[in-house]
């Protein structure tokens, strides 16, 4: 009688007749190495994102390595927007966690994450002249005044860029960061922070 036993865990076969004479080989089971992919991910100043709230986001998988046969990728996400599923490149994407599955061989998922992140909003602390209960000390006088401490977003308040305009008032400096010499009047601030994103206050 002819006995075969295989123990898989020490991958030994061995081969056992009643007579006893033990035939012993080393069988090697090979797996294939992990899927490895390398992509390429939007990047403004450090951000996926280039502004609050934009879809500017992107992930590119610039190649694949180590699979076999053919790839398929499935994307999905729970908080982020503008995924094509089945695309293996993806552009429009808002701040958010997408998942891909990259599939080869027709039976081997490999998961990959990725998270992209966006800037805050500029947040404007300002100091504005107050007389009694008014900004400028006299009728028709020119002593108010506007003093900001923007932060946040992409950028410093020395690096922002400021553009104020008036309609009705009186004094401003435009590009000055913080405005003096100011009549009564309605006055609107943009900000740019170093993404080119732009921030209105009136």
């Amino acid at each position: 009688m002819l006995r075969i036993i295989i123990f898989f865990y020490d991958e030994i076969l061995r081969i056992q007749r009643d007579s006893f004479c033990l035939a012993r080989d080393t069988i090697t089971l090979t797996e294939p190495p992990p899927l490895k992919i390398y992509p390429k991910i939007s990047d403004y100043k450090g951000y996926e994102i280039d502004c609050i709230n934009n879809n500017t986001g992107s992930i590119t998988i610039d190649s694949t390595r180590n699979g076999f046969g053919t790839y398929s990728y499935n994307w999905s996400t729970s908080n982020g927007s503008g995924l094509v599923p089945a695309n293996k490149d993806q552009t429009n994407l808002s701040a958010g966690t997408y998942n891909l599955t990259v599939t080869y061989g027709g039976v081997c998922p490999r998961p990959f994450s990725f998270t992209l992140d966006e800037p805050s909003a500029i947040r404007l602390d300002s100091v504005i002249s107050d007389f009694k209960g008014n900004n400028v000390s006299c009728f028709q006088s020119q002593n108010g005044y506007i003093n900001i401490n923007p932060s946040g977003s992409v950028g410093t308040a020395a690096s922002f860029v400021y553009n104020w305009s008036t309609v009705s008032g009186t004094g401003l400096v435009p590009a000055s960061r913080n405005q003096k010499d100011l009549g009564a009047g309605t006055y609107h601030l943009q900000i740019t922070d170093e993404n080119l994103c732009k921030f209105d206050w009136d």
